[in-house]
């Protein structure tokens, strides 16, 4: 059993090109890994997202509500 020179070449063209692809996947893993941790480490806390969607700090908007008379659990109203 032979192998012409033409099917070595292919061979080693799809070699190459799985080579390719595996390293595109690694790259891939590796940025959505690093992604992933960088999401956990800047996620901010509930309170924290509640209060920057209206733009107030969150220490401010407790601070207002209690000037206000009003809990410090609800800034919105503040």
């Amino acid at each position: 059993m032979s192998i012409s020179l033409k099917q070595l070449t292919a061979m080693a063209d799809i070699a190459e090109s799985l080579a390719m692809e595996m390293r595109q996947l690694i790259a891939l893993r590796e940025f959505i890994a690093s992604r992933s941790v960088e999401n956990l480490i800047a996620a901010p806390s509930r309170r924290e997202s509640r209060s920057r969607t209206k733009g107030i700090p969150d220490s401010t908007a407790r601070r207002v509500a209690c000037n206000k008379g009003r809990t410090a659990r609800s800034p919105a109203s503040a």
